[in-house]
């Protein structure tokens, strides 16, 4: 190879520490490249946050969509748009879930099986191979037109972590954070932290230690940490009982 040739100019440009290669470059994609000269650019990292939301949001979006052709009249539409989640994400979503403004599913929903008469509302969060599933002759929970769901109400901005197992007509209160691999029998209180086979309370979330937990919620992570806390406070203020209220 000469020494002033165009291919040899593109080598010495791609290993600044070999002046004099003795062999063509291989070809790399630009993150290949980056990564093993440990150069990362700003535009690539964002580039992987937003791959990521995409990721975390696409199931929900999905349900949604099949839920507006279900809307628009158009069933056939909207089957093929869950048998399609089905083979894309290895998970049961029915287009009849309730899902809230804001609700998402962590790593894009692998592995859930949600019962179809399940609710989300808004701003919660399930995370990936969870199962949400009716239990017939369990406790059951009264919906606004007094009928009897045997099925798990996961309430606003709780989470539900990896693998946990919720059954029956129980509810997951407000901010409530279920543990991985937790098997939720019996209703959840707000703000309350529950783990283990069975869950059981373990923690509870407080103006105290609210800061603690705050990167759990993704609704508030674009908040003052002063209107995070303010909302704990009067969260935590419509939960106490009146023995708590009363002097």
């Amino acid at each position: 190879m000469r020494r002033g040739s165009a291919c040899a100019r593109a080598c010495n440009a791609t290993w600044p520490d070999n002046p004099k290669p003795t062999s063509k470059p291989k070809r790399r994609v630009d993150g290949q490249r980056e990564q093993a000269t440990g150069r990362w650019s700003d535009s690539r990292v964002g580039r992987s946050r937003t791959v990521a939301r995409q990721r975390n949001t696409c199931r929900c979006r999905d349900l949604r969509r099949a839920q507006e052709f279900l809307e628009a009249g158009d069933p056939v539409s909207a089957e093929k748009c869950r048998k399609l989640n089905y083979v894309l994400h290895n998970s049961s979503l029915p287009n009849s879930v309730k899902l809230g403004k804001g609700a998402r599913f962590a790593y894009g929903g692998i592995g859930i099986i949600v019962h179809h008469d399940c609710e989300i509302p808004a701003h919660a969060c399930i995370g990936s191979d969870i199962t949400l599933g009716g239990t017939p002759g369990s406790p059951f929970r009264l919906t606004a037109d007094r009928r009897r769901l045997y099925v798990p109400l996961i309430d606003e901005h709780a989470f539900v972590a990896t693998g946990a197992c919720i059954l029956g007509g129980v509810t997951v209160g407000k901010m409530a954070i279920v543990g991985a691999n937790a098997v939720v029998l019996k209703d959840v209180p707000p703000l309350a932290i529950v783990a283990g086979q069975p869950a059981k309370v373990v923690s509870k979330i407080t103006p105290d230690n609210a800061l603690k937990y705050r990167g759990t919620f993704a609704a508030f992570r674009d908040k003052s940490q002063s209107e995070y806390i303010e909302f704990v406070a009067s969260l935590s203020d419509e939960c106490r009982s009146p023995s708590e209220i009363a002097p």
